[in-house]
């Protein structure tokens, strides 16, 4: 729980777990987003690795520290609830109000939607990766001089790409398109591209 103090500002005053570590950072972080979303009662805060979703009622906020993989649209729900049971309440209840609230939250949440929220981060994450690897494999096909090595590395990313697409991406850079045809077929004689029978697409051997 997070009350504002006229000299320090938020402060953190009730907590639970009672070991968890949240820095001064994320707290002035927290509040300055308040300041600056005062049409909302709630924000989310997303920074290095910091993912918190809170709920302002007055001059307190009940904040949530979420897990990496969780989203902080699934807790929207929650928070209202939540600022009235814990936030008007008198300061020697709301110690057990947030640890109930914690039980409350964890028991709403089933299991399976937690196993699909992981699934849905860690796609999320493996999208973000290829993509990482997309744009380093473009940055080296800019960087080539061989146009062998070009065409695969396109094909490696492009797969199922038409001749005139390569033509057009690849085939400007060099001495025409019949470089980047010629270029193919020898790719193609060696195994390392094929070029399907059906529409006429090439892919990597």
């Amino acid at each position: 729980m997070i009350s504002w103090d006229p000299f320090e500002g938020a402060v953190i005053t009730h907590q639970f777990p009672p070991d968890l570590v949240i820095d001064s950072n994320t707290i002035q972080t927290i509040d300055i987003t308040h300041q600056f979303q005062q049409e909302s009662p709630w924000i989310v805060v997303e920074d290095k690795g910091i993912k918190v979703i809170s709920y302002l009622n007055g001059q307190k906020a009940v904040a949530l520290l979420l897990l990496p993989n969780e989203i902080p649209a699934t807790f929207v729900k929650f928070l209202a609830q939540l600022s009235e049971f814990v936030l008007l309440v008198d300061d020697d209840k709301i110690l057990q109000r947030l640890q109930e609230s914690f039980s409350f939250i964890q028991a709403e949440i089933p299991v399976n939607e937690i196993v699909l929220l992981d699934f849905a981060n860690q796609i999320e994450q493996l999208k973000e990766e290829i993509l990482d690897t997309k744009n380093r494999i473009r940055t080296i096909i800019d960087q080539s001089g061989n146009l062998s090595t070009k065409i695969l590395l396109y094909l490696a990313i492009n797969d199922g790409s038409t001749l005139e697409k390569i033509e057009h991406d690849i085939g400007v850079h060099f001495e025409g398109p019949e470089s980047v045809k010629s270029t193919l077929d020898e790719l193609v004689d060696k195994g390392l591209a094929r070029v399907s029978e059906i529409n006429g697409t090439y892919h990597v051997g």
